[in-house]
């Protein structure tokens, strides 16, 4: 399955991998407009990306990029990613999956319009998604199946502080799976009940809770300016008859007109 997997990878990537391709915001780093360390701070370090503003101190302090390592490294974190998520919910449904349905997961989970479009816009990325995907999925494993001293939950919520601190979508990702895997646990033991669900609940939500608090407590603390959440999101800020307007004019832009103005 994991081989069979792994060929599904290099099928969907393979392109991307062995041809010379520049993405989205890559073309920063090859015109040096990031400029010094300080300035890489500000557009990264200051958007609460500091996974990422890590990985491109330790692979692009020279600021030079290099294509090939990002999606080659990056397509080896997804397959791992994927293989990982699989098993930590076969490890919740408490019965082995067909070689078969790892195989066909690995692929579905690979070829995720969540995934893809990053994939092939954005390659200086695919390295920190992909591995905040893998930390994700060994945090939600190792909570659960490791035991439950405290070392357990400090690693479990360092690995999720990091994975957030990729990407503030990680929130929102971890939350889907760890509800998956409550899910799995719940219908693959057919003598659950409401231990067995707080069992696999309390220590995703602990852990989940205590990377989260950490995560905004170090932006509360080193402050954010971040360009993305400013444009994008505007929880709090709008009337409910302004987001239902908005609404209605992305469904009709959407559906091009096909929606009634």
């Amino acid at each position: 399955a994991a081989a069979a997997g792994g060929f599904i990878v290099l099928a969907i990537f393979g392109y991307e991998i062995f041809n010379f391709t520049i993405g989205v915001d890559e073309e920063r780093d090859l015109s040096h407009s990031y400029g010094t360390t300080t300035d890489i701070e500000r557009v990264i370090f200051k958007e609460g990306r500091y996974g990422q503003y890590l990985y491109r101190l330790l692979f692009t302090y020279d600021r030079s990029t290099n294509p090939y390592f990002d999606v080659f490294f990056g397509a080896v974190l997804l397959f791992l990613a994927a293989l990982m998520t699989a098993i930590c919910l076969e490890k919740y449904y408490g019965r082995p999956f067909s070689n078969a349905s790892v195989t066909i997961f690995i692929g579905a989970f690979v070829s995720l319009p969540y995934i893809v479009p990053e994939w092939f816009c954005y390659n200086g990325m695919n390295v920190c998604f992909s591995a905040a995907l893998l930390l994700c999925a060994l945090s939600a494993y190792l909570i659960t199946f490791s035991g439950h001293r405290a070392s357990r939950y400090s690693l479990c919520t360092l690995m999720l502080v990091l994975a957030f601190s990729m990407s503030e979508n990680f929130l929102a990702y971890f939350i889907a799976l760890a509800c998956s895997c409550v899910f799995f646990s719940i219908f693959g033991n057919e003598n659950s009940g409401i231990k067995e669900f707080f069992g696999r609940a309390v220590p995703l939500i602990s852990v989940f809770g205590a990377g989260f608090v950490i995560y905004m407590l170090m932006r509360a603390v080193i402050g954010t300016n971040s360009y993305a959440v400013n444009t994008y999101f505007h929880w709090g800020t709008q009337s409910f008859s302004e987001i239902a307007h908005n609404l209605k004019a992305f469904m009709i832009k959407l559906f091009d007109s096909s929606v009634p103005g």
